[in-house]
């Protein structure tokens, strides 16, 4: 017992050191003030006037801030400093700040919906940088498919293709890769440079390359494709131009590439199995499906067989589930294989309730089989999600969600 003991507690001790929360995530002591007072309200018998002041004084800080920052970033955009942004600055200033270049007939839609006194220019009290981005989204999308559509035509069109040429032309697929090094704000701007995206769907298509390995960017000529290849790559992002071929090969083959990781995603689960196997499957394994318990035995032999297997599965784990060069379903389910293991040390604390000793040997045998059943079904829930779609197996509850959050944070950083 010392022994699993002092496992378990280096457990518990990797776990919160891999943790990814940081302390800039929680709120600054100035916020709390108002919500410890609010707790103190609720037991003691304070006047609350000095609570809603503090609250209103709170509500009138972040007021005035929000207006410095608008402020400034007026200041910043208004080049000139005549007190008007004109088309020129916005523009310029747009790709300071967010690295996203747009058309100059959208720049000058924007300011013709915000401008209300007609001045030409945006003043102060006319500068909503977020309702202009919208708008600038909105106008840019229209844009860039007619653009893209023209560009195709010209390039065919341009070598003597007929229309009905033009519809059988050869069409590529532009895909982005997971890279380590890049930051997500990177990825994103360079994303809605190349292709003239909004903020969405840069960061769709960002998230579906980080969880699987590649993301489409989307279908053009080919000539047109390599151009926009070319345009990611300048931008240092990781892209591949793929010829479009028929749906039913393609599946095939991202399929077989998958599976391997979707083999070792699955594997991941034998150390809580084991785990669990040793500690509440003694009963089921023996009675309810010794089939079983013929398959595990060897595997639970060499487990408690080796000094430390557990606690270097553990570990590597804990280091494993960090590192972005591995797919995010094999990175997902050693994170949450590590927190199942984890959990099953709640269980084990029902034997130092102080209860009758003959009423904790009655309960230990129907107990131990609900434990192991239960996590028994969870496992094969885990591994089928795997092997049959590929997908993160993110429905536990608790357990899916903490997972995610690590993972995803780790990527953020």
């Amino acid at each position: 017992f010392p022994y699993k003991m002092g496992v378990l507690f280096a457990h518990v001790i990797l776990a919160f050191l891999s943790s990814s929360v940081a302390l800039t995530s929680f709120p600054s002591r100035r916020l709390l003030k108002p919500l410890r007072a609010l707790k103190t309200a609720a037991t003691t018998d304070i006047d609350t006037a000095s609570l809603k002041s503090e609250i209103t004084t709170l509500q009138q800080e972040l007021i005035d801030r929000e207006e410095k920052d608008r402020q400034a970033t007026f200041a910043a955009f208004d080049q000139n400093k005549d007190g008007g942004i004109s088309d020129d600055e916005l523009m310029k200033g747009l790709y300071n700040k967010f690295g996203v270049d747009y058309p100059k007939q959208a720049i000058m839609q924007a300011i013709i919906e915000n401008d209300s006194n007609k001045s030409g220019l945006l003043e102060e009290a006319e500068f909503d940088l977020i309702a202009i981005r919208r708008l600038l989204n909105s106008e840019r999308i229209l844009l860039n498919s007619v653009s893209d559509a023209f560009k195709s035509i010209q390039s065919l069109n341009s070598k003597g293709m007929t229309i009905s040429e033009m519809a059988s032309a050869p069409r590529s697929t532009v895909y982005l890769y997971n890279d380590p090094k890049n930051k997500r704000a990177q990825v994103e701007a360079a994303l809605a440079k190349v292709f003239s995206w909004d903020a969405s769907q840069a960061n769709k298509v960002m998230m579906k390359a980080h969880r699987k390995g590649k993301a489409s960017c989307g279908e053009w000529d080919t000539q047109r494709a390599k151009q926009l290849c070319s345009a990611l790559r300048s931008e240092d992002l990781i892209a591949q131009v793929e010829p479009v071929v028929a749906s039913s090969v393609s599946v095939i083959e991202e399929g077989a590439a998958e599976v391997p990781f979707r083999i070792l995603a699955s594997a991941t689960y034998l150390l809580p199995l084991l785990d669990g196997a040793g500690d509440f499957g003694k009963h089921f394994l023996v009675d309810g499906l010794p089939l079983l318990g013929a398959v595990l035995a060897p595997l639970i032999s060499l487990y408690n067989a080796v000094p430390f297997l557990g606690l270097g599965l553990f570990i590597l784990f804990s280091t494993q589930s960090q590192n972005k060069e591995l797919p995010r379903l094999l990175r997902f389910n050693m994170q949450q294989a590590m927190l199942l293991d984890i959990a099953l040390f709640v269980p084990g604390l029902v034997q130092f309730l102080p209860f009758d000793e003959s009423l904790k040997s009655a309960l230990a045998e129907p107990c131990s089989d609900i434990v192991f059943v239960s996590l028994f079904l969870i496992i094969t829930y885990t591994c089928l999600t795997n092997i049959i779609t590929g997908k993160s197996p993110d429905k536990l509850p608790f357990i899916s969600k903490a997972a995610t959050t690590s993972i995803d944070q780790q990527f953020d950083q």
